[in-house]
């Protein structure tokens, strides 16, 4: 069989992933030209197929290559031959050897907005709709109970809706329950869209010490364009409102507990969105949490048009060599610019760069239950706020039940068997929740929509990682403290 790589190239250089070490390597430009055709003792052959180079310098390259697959074991053909998920330990153990981190109580399906690309906006089929039912205060406080039974000292609880802040009276409720009952340090956090932040609620969260993570997708012309009302008006001026309100009062507050959720639909106008974040006072020097819905929601992705994903990929260059430049030149990149590339930079550096081995780990995968617990407003739980249509892992009276636990992840093992043959297996960071958003569609049909787009953000992620490498072999080692879960 052929080598198990990948060939990337920079302006300058070109370069070899191998896919069983986990590490890259520059070679020669004879080599680069012959690895998709390589096999051990072809050169012969070769020079039928490659008549530009001479047979000398095949040869040569045949032998550097024969020499590394036979002394460093790297170029190799071999191929993982099973997929496993966390060493194929039983997942009653894994449950119940870790403790819990994060609750996060879906405590309304109401929402005050319709943002056109929501998945609950009622065009995606196996996702619940819009409603007008609230979490329970009973739901709530036995979902906390339980949690609290079983997390660390340090506790998080987030709030997710809907729009929580349309049910802020089960917020203050759990908050309450929450420091009455147990004697760790919690972080409350809550996901809104910002418009119902008036001084009441802003000074309740304020007090708790909040992390607010608001939607906001770039200047007025961006945001409005998909975040409105249910009449079509945008949202843009009453949310800038309401932030420069936190802005004015409680600067420091807004300063260190606040961040932005973007969500991009192609085109996207990016530059224009990258602009805002670096010049909007109170938006810029703040975390940015970005997406698109090319790679977050796989039933509006096929409604692209192509030439719109088209000038979202250019843009997306655009401000790729903008923050490489920055990288080059030891600037601050900006919060949009990282939001964009550094997180994606930092999981391939802290990459394990071991042997692979006949079993491939399913390493975008957590253990459900563990990292996170997403409690719906009926009180089913599910892996997390990603994964709230399909495939639950208990209820808030019975907890999580390991047999549905190994439902959801045989069946991503099912799912996911074109893995073992992918050169991205194991720097790709999809998990549960990217596999499993519409129930009603072949999965393994569904992994292949999402697969193409993410090997071309891994080929550009390295040509870019490579480039500035090039530059200077120490320039990335700032990413040694970048945390990238």
């Amino acid at each position: 069989m052929k080598p198990f790589v990948h060939k990337f190239e920079t302006d300058r250089l070109k370069y070899v992933y191998d896919v069983n070490s986990n590490r890259v390597f520059q070679v020669s430009e004879v080599a680069y030209e012959i690895f998709d055709e390589y096999q051990d003792d072809n050169s012969s052959g070769l020079a039928e197929r490659f008549p530009q180079f001479k047979a000398s310098d095949l040869k040569r390259a045949c032998r550097e290559i024969r020499r590394a697959r036979k002394r460093d074991g790297i170029f190799s053909s071999d191929r993982p031959s099973r997929m496993a998920f966390y060493e194929d330990r039983p997942v009653e153990d894994l449950i119940v050897s870790r403790p819990h981190e994060q609750l996060i109580l879906n405590v309304t399906e109401r929402c005050n907005l319709r943002c056109t690309y929501c998945v609950y906006g009622g065009s995606y089929p196996g996702m619940r709709k819009h409603g007008t039912r609230d979490m329970s205060f009973d739901t709530a406080k036995l979902a906390l109970r339980t949690f609290l039974s079983n997390c660390d000292e340090e506790c998080a609880i987030s709030f997710y809706g809907g729009e929580p802040l349309l049910n802020i009276d089960l917020i203050k409720f759990v908050v309450a329950e929450a420091e009455s009952g147990h004697d760790g340090r919690f972080f409350f956090s809550m996901t809104t869209n910002g418009t119902l932040l008036d001084p009441e609620s802003i000074d309740f969260l304020r007090d708790k010490n909040f992390f607010l993570l608001i939607s906001l997708d770039g200047p007025q012309e961006v945001h409005d364009s998909h975040r409105v009302y249910s009449d079509g008006r945008g949202s843009f001026e009453q949310l800038m409102h309401n932030l420069d309100h936190l802005y004015t009062h409680h600067r420091e507050y807004h300063d260190e507990m606040v961040s932005f959720s973007t969500v991009s639909v192609p085109p996207g106008k990016l530059k224009a969105v990258g602009d805002f974040f670096a010049t909007e006072p109170m938006v810029m020097n703040h975390l940015v949490n970005f997406s698109s819905v090319e790679g977050i929601n796989d039933y509006l992705r096929p409604l692209l048009r192509k030439e719109d994903i088209e000038e979202s990929r250019i843009d997306s260059g655009i401000l790729r060599d903008e923050y490489l430049s920055k990288v080059k030149q030891a600037k601050a990149p900006g919060a949009f610019l990282d939001a964009l590339f550094q997180k994606r930079l930092a999981r391939f550096y802290h990459r394990p760069k071991t042997f692979l081995g006949p079993r491939l780990e399913l390493n975008g995968c957590c253990i459900p239950g563990s990292r996170r617990i997403f409690v719906t407003v009926d009180g089913a739980l599910h892996t997390c706020e990603r994964l709230d249509n399909a495939y639950p892992i208990g209820t808030v009276e019975s907890w999580i039940e390991p047999r549905l636990v190994n439902r959801l992840v045989n069946d991503y093992l099912d799912a996911s068997r074109d893995c073992l043959s992918c050169w991205a297996c194991r720097v790709c960071s999809e998990c549960f929740a990217g596999l499993f958003k519409l129930p009603d569609r072949s999965a393994p049909a569904l992994r292949w929509e999402r697969c193409e787009q993410n090997r071309w953000d891994l080929d550009k992620l390295m040509v870019s990682y490579y480039s500035l490498v090039e530059e200077d072999p120490s320039i990335l080692d700032f990413l040694e403290h970048v945390t990238f879960m």
